[in-house]
């Protein structure tokens, strides 16, 4: 075999380790990024509309971590509903309300 073909050999098979190792570690980090996002939407739809606390009130609960996340919240239509959308990297939670029953994280 030339001395290209052997590089372009390691190189392929590098690159191949390197894709399984990435893929690996999301799979072990992918619960835990899932879990503290959808804690944070849960956290915050309660704040807002089960306390009726404002937005800018609870954030500060949160800080400084919370920075790090993207937050949205949504009110429906007379606070009949409402809902919270968390976003860290490529992991994201949703929390919802509904006056009857609370905040709640839907599967």
């Amino acid at each position: 075999m030339s001395g290209k073909r052997i590089l372009a050999a390691v190189g392929v098979i590098a690159i191949l380790g390197a894709a399984t190792g990435v893929t690996a570690a999301y799979r072990s980090v992918a619960p835990y990024g899932q879990i503290g996002n959808r804690y944070l939407a849960k956290q915050i739809c309660s704040c807002v509309f089960v306390t009726g606390r404002t937005d800018g009130s609870c954030r500060k609960e949160f800080e400084p971590d919370i920075r790090q996340f993207e937050v949205s919240i949504t009110h429906g239509p007379g606070d009949a509903s409402g809902e919270v959308r968390t976003r860290l990297a490529l992991f994201q939670g949703r929390a919802t309300f509904d006056p009857r029953y609370g905040c709640a994280i839907p599967d």
